[in-house]
């Protein structure tokens, strides 16, 4: 999934959840897109550095996976660091819905993203172990259903940029 779907789509959650909190709300899209910035930061790397346009197989093999941005692009998009930081939050009894925000914003994304990447899954139980959980669908390879995949990721980001607008003139979400 794209980096900006997986930040609409958490917006909208968290906007219908929390409708009171903008707080909540920034923090959970922020936290959506965050597990992309990494990923982003070697693009401008390998594009500095080649000062030519790339393939994406080469930026996942140099700029992911074996560049500066290897460990910390795999970090984010693993499920192990937001279980266990699940896992404190319950524990430690913390009760600030930002954070539970956050987490969850980040959940979503690893989620969405075991979903939709095929041939450059990231290793979902990194440090643990390097094993990829391999979808059959991927956002951007065509050899896995991409181009229909990207025809309903769009065609669900027009129908919530509509209903968005559509509630701005009605007034603020509620639940239910």
């Amino acid at each position: 999934m794209r980096t900006y779907s997986h930040a609409l789509f958490s917006f909208c959650a968290a906007r219908r959840l929390a409708p009171a909190q903008p707080g909540v709300v920034a923090w959970t899209t922020l936290r959506a897109a965050g597990p992309d910035l990494p990923a982003l930061a070697g693009v401008v790397w390998l594009g500095a550095r080649r000062r030519r346009w790339f393939t994406r197989q080469e930026f996942c093999e140099e700029a992911c996976e074996k560049g500066p941005f290897g460990g910390p692009d795999a970090a984010p998009h693993s499920a192990l660091p937001v279980v266990l930081l699940l896992a404190l939050r319950k524990t430690s009894g913390a009760k600030d819905p930002r954070s539970m925000a956050f987490l969850l914003g980040w959940a979503g994304h690893v989620l969405a993203d075991a979903l939709t990447h095929a041939e450059d899954a990231r290793p979902i139980l990194w440090p643990l172990s390097k094993r990829r959980f391999a979808s059959q669908i991927s956002y951007w390879d065509r050899a896995h259903y991409a181009l229909l995949f990207a025809l309903v990721e769009h065609a669900a980001l027009l129908l919530l940029a509509a209903r968005m607008l559509r509630s701005r003139k009605t007034g603020p979400p509620t639940r239910g």
